[in-house]
């Protein structure tokens, strides 16, 4: 689900691969996206949930993922172009924007360091230390703030064994162009509504 104190100014659904099992619960998995006309302008705002079984069943989803980000802009508005007719009153409304600017949320099952994780916001540089973060890819809203990567716990465990650390697995990805506008990440250790933590990202927009 995607709320919003601003318009909303179109949104799509597009469903993410599906493996069948038969010893293992597997659903149909999708993301939202959603353009929403904040006070700086229109910004994608997509919400996604990815599979909870292994890497084998999220690598595809997250490439899935990854290239319907990357593609919207280059698509259009969620609906485009005209009638050969100019008085066919085919478009009732003006094109709606499919701006560059995106944020992507969800509980994505990945911890950071997981490859998964590396494939949304790149490698890891090996000796040079660091990520190879593209200019066009997709940035850790949380590490951005000045968080360390592998702090934070979004999930605790129903049956914890020991200290439990590095279970950050819900996120918030940004396009190159939020990284400085966000203000603070926090994650509410307070909130006892489900079994996930929420994951507060501040921006300036």
């Amino acid at each position: 689900m995607i709320l919003a104190r601003w318009p909303i100014l179109s949104s799509r659904n597009f469903p993410l691969p599906k493996v069948g099992l038969l010893d293992h619960h597997s659903i149909q998995q999708g993301v939202l996206e959603a353009v929403v006309a904040v006070p700086s302008g229109a910004i994608r705002v997509y919400s996604t949930h990815l599979s909870h079984l292994t890497p084998d069943t999220r690598l595809p989803q997250v490439e899935a993922l990854c290239d319907i980000v990357r593609r919207a802009p280059e698509e259009g508005g969620a609906w485009c172009g005209d009638h050969p007719n100019p008085e066919s009153g085919w478009l009732e409304e003006d094109e709606p924007p499919m701006p560059e600017t995106a944020v992507v949320a969800g509980d994505l099952n990945i911890r950071p360091g997981a490859p998964e994780y590396d494939l949304l916001v790149g490698p890891r540089a090996g000796k040079h230390g660091g990520r190879l973060r593209r200019r066009d890819g997709l940035h850790d809203a949380w590490v951005a703030a000045g968080n360390p990567e592998a702090s934070g716990i979004t999930c605790w465990p129903k049956k914890p064994v020991g200290p439990v650390t590095e279970r950050r697995i819900d996120h918030v990805l940004v396009t190159s162009d939020l990284l400085t506008h966000i203000r603070g990440a926090r994650i509410d250790d307070e909130c006892d509504a489900s079994d996930h933590q929420p994951l507060w990202v501040d921006f300036d927009i």
